[in-house]
């Protein structure tokens, strides 16, 4: 092979095959979407080696049904093979969109022509499951024909899993006119191999093809095997594996011709009805076929609204209403929850309800000035607010009645939050004058302050102390052991400049001076 390609940084891992792992990525020019292999362990084979005989036989391949081997071999890290799948994903992805109608008994037949065509090479290919066929929609491909056959890899083997796939993914599906013929093949073709018969993949591509009335001609590509003629008939019953292969692909060859001989019948003898009821059969596996399929719906809740349509559009989903509420637990502009919920499986193109968060409640503070501290508190328990005594301050109000409040009345604030209530402690309060000692005989201004400290979580018990005074003259005026949460209040007084400190657990918590 040539240089070693290129990959763009980010790779997305899907389902390891046998002793391989596996992820989905891009070329560094995102020209082509790319399947990287690598091996698990050293048991991980290549079809032909990977040494420096040459490129492995797997890049030299060709055929519809095959993703294409682009690479196979050593870099810098160690082997891997590199194939290219464009915009397919792997069936075993419950993002992967499967073909619809006859596409799907088309990529199914499409598959058998390609282990046909890997059988002529003298190769099997050992994996065939949903791990291994990708699908963008419109058509299906076999990957992994570089991975190395597992040890019990046969021909027969790989034509049975075919066969197992088919059935499971008819299994409900619309899989157009043929799906009920192609059904019965499968389940001959299963229950040969498990009765320990021999069957060839070519041969039983012709016989499907004979049956549909097609000639033998290949719907996935060019290596469906040989024409349905003379040559081709001498050779089913010339089959070198024994006459018990030769009667199963007989028994197989008569249920299928029987199908067809029937329909046949039918159209002959009954031609009318059968046009219109063909007309009819034809617009239901239309409609059918044009219905979306089914999806879960993703997770979204916290994820902000944008984020939230991104994803929903993302898995083909429709943004439907989106709905505003209340959430204290969510942050504002967050998606709080859907309908319908996350991993409900719907069909696509569904709407999908957001319930998106605007945080806590918005309620107008109450007013609360004029009143007194335990009527207002019954005020604000209404609105779901939170009284806080800010404490007495001078006022020509009423000793008692509160004179100011923060936040003010009318403000809009989320419920929850506290409102600090100051109260009228009087005309006097806080400042008084007394007599002068000094020779003019002027009085001295002395402040009153009430100081109110909460105990902070921490030990059981912790000593709240106190001191008091003026320049760095304190004394102590309190010293007590209080639990977490004891609210100290204390009233002192004293001329301008006095400093009051506290401290916990020898710790200053607080300082100020009158």
């Amino acid at each position: 092979m040539g240089s070693v390609i290129e990959l763009e940084e980010k790779l997305t891992a899907i389902d390891p095959v046998g002793g391989w792992r596996r992820w989905l990525g891009y070329d560094a020019d995102r020209d082509r979407g790319l399947l990287v292999s690598r091996p698990a362990d050293a048991s991980a084979q290549l079809v032909a080696g990977d040494g420096e005989g040459g490129a492995p036989q797997a890049t030299l391949l060709r055929h519809p049904g095959l993703a294409r081997v682009v690479e196979a071999e050593a870099d810098g890290e160690g082997r891997r093979v590199v194939e290219e799948v464009g915009q397919a994903r792997s069936l075993s992805d419950g993002r992967c969109r499967l073909p619809r109608g006859e596409a799907l008994t088309n990529g199914l037949l499409g598959l058998l022509e390609a282990l046909a065509y890997l059988h002529r090479q003298g190769l099997s290919h050992g994996a065939v499951a949903r791990a291994t066929v990708f699908s963008d929609g419109r058509a299906l491909l076999l990957t992994g024909v570089a991975l190395g056959p597992r040890a019990s890899a046969s021909p027969s083997a790989d034509v049975r899993d075919w066969a197992r796939l088919t059935s499971e993914l008819l299994d409900g599906a619309r899989g157009g006119a043929n799906a009920e013929l192609l059904r019965e093949a499968a389940r001959q073709v299963v229950a040969a191999v498990d009765d320990g018969r021999t069957l060839d993949a070519a041969r039983v591509a012709q016989a499907i093809h004979r049956a549909q009335g097609a000639g033998g001609g290949a719907a996935g590509g060019e290596d469906a095997g040989a024409p349905a003629d003379a040559d081709s008939d001498a050779e089913i019953e010339a089959d070198t594996d024994g006459p018990e292969r030769s009667r199963q692909m007989k028994a197989l060859l008569a249920v299928l011709n029987v199908i067809g001989n029937f329909i046949l019948g039918s159209l002959t003898t009954v031609l009318t009805i059968a046009l219109i009821g063909g007309a009819i059969a034809l617009g239901v596996i239309w409609f059918l076929g044009r219905l979306p399929q089914e999806v879960r719906v993703p997770m979204v809740v916290g994820l902000e609204r944008k984020q939230a349509e991104d994803r929903l559009k993302q898995d083909a989903l429709e943004v439907g209403r989106v709905r505003s509420v209340y959430r204290e637990d969510v942050d504002p502009g967050y998606v709080a929850a859907t309908t319908p919920p996350e991993g409900m499986v719907v069909r696509e193109g569904r709407e999908v309800t957001l319930v998106v968060s605007m945080g806590a409640a918005q309620v107008k503070v109450p007013r609360v000035v004029g009143l007194r501290l335990d009527e207002a508190e019954k005020v604000l328990e209404k609105q779901g607010l939170a009284l806080v005594d800010g404490g007495k301050i001078r006022s020509g109000s009423p000793e008692g009645e509160i004179v100011h409040q923060d936040p003010p009345a009318g403000r809009k604030i989320a419920q929850g939050q506290r409102v600090m209530a100051q109260v009228s402690g009087g005309p006097e309060f806080g400042v008084v004058e007394v007599e002068g000692d000094d020779e003019d005989g002027e009085p001295q201004r002395m402040v009153f302050r009430r100081v109110e400290v909460i105990v902070p979580r921490g030990d059981a018990l912790q000593r709240v102390v106190v001191r008091e005074g003026y320049d760095d003259d304190l004394e102590t005026t309190y010293d007590r052991l209080r639990r977490p949460g004891d609210r100290v209040k204390l009233d002192t007084y004293g001329r301008p400049g006095k400093q009051i400190k506290v401290l916990i657990e020898g710790d200053e918590v607080f300082k100020t001076q009158l």
